[in-house]
């Protein structure tokens, strides 16, 4: 009986990672929905609320910061920290770390939309579109 209860367990198990990291391609087929902060490539300003992540040499994204977050336009860098998970989706809040000036500690922030950015879109964001 408890190898039969074994067996049972690790099915499940195999079944349970299988599924947690498969990424479902976004609509259209452009991709996967989510990303790991480690795969953060770079970020921009975009306006006072928003932020743009770039994720590789074919994904950004746009965050939507929430009221009263401190300025990134001259931040070195930023830290995300997904809130539910490992990964950052759309319809998951995520904490961004800011730096303070003196780079020894970070202000939190929260962006409370994530939302992939059409190939268009991003081409404008980074200055790539062509005319």
């Amino acid at each position: 009986m408890n190898m039969r209860l074994g067996w049972v367990l690790l099915a499940a198990a195999t079944a349970v990672s299988a599924c947690s990291a498969a990424q479902a391609p976004v609509a259209g087929g452009r991709g996967p929905q989510c990303f790991y902060p480690s795969q953060i490539g770079g970020f921009q300003p975009a306006g006072d609320d928003r932020a743009i992540v770039r994720v590789g040499f074919r994904q950004a994204w746009e965050l939507t910061l929430s009221p009263g977050c401190p300025s990134i336009d001259w931040a070195t860098n930023i830290i995300l920290r997904p809130r539910g998970g490992e990964r950052v989706c759309p319809g998951r809040p995520v904490d961004m770390l800011v730096p303070e000036a003196g780079g020894r500690a970070y202000r939190r922030c929260l962006a409370n939309d994530v939302r992939r950015l059409s190939n268009e879109e991003m081409a404008k964001a980074f200055g790539t579109a062509k005319e």
